[in-house]
């Protein structure tokens, strides 16, 4: 169980009795998982529920409910190269004055500092007392 499972248990906390016969245990967990995904925002959006009976099969029941779909595909898909997130016009114009964009290659000309710079960096900084 992972960042939903508060939300879960509770579900099976609350409605769980002895005795559920299959339909109803499908449904308890249904909602349980549900519980989940509609309480935590990591929880992704599609109830799959794996059925166990003594002696027989297992039974996968995936995307028993398909909740939270995506509704837009792009035809050409996303390609984003690792570590990077798509820098979007509409973006740009929204929050141009609020952040200032730092192009990577300033970066590249920043001095090193070295270790005596750091110590008396730390050496300063500990000794404010104000």
């Amino acid at each position: 169980m992972g960042s939903g499972s508060l939300a879960a248990m509770s579900e099976f906390e609350r409605n769980y009795k002895d005795g559920l016969d299959e339909k109803e245990a499908i449904a308890l967990v249904n909602n349980a998982i549900q519980a989940g995904i509609w309480n935590d925002l990591g929880s992704g959006g599609n109830v799959d529920i794996c059925v166990l009976r003594k002696g027989k099969p297992m039974t996968m029941l995936r995307n028993y409910r398909t909740l939270n779909a995506r509704k837009y595909y792009r035809k050409a898909g996303y390609q984003f190269p690792k570590t990077t997130t798509e820098w979007l016009k509409d973006t740009e114009r929204i929050y141009k004055h609020n952040i200032e964009i730092i192009p990577l290659s300033a970066y590249d000309d920043e001095e090193e500092t070295t270790d005596k710079d750091k110590e008396t960096s730390t050496t300063s900084s500990s000794m404010d007392t104000s």
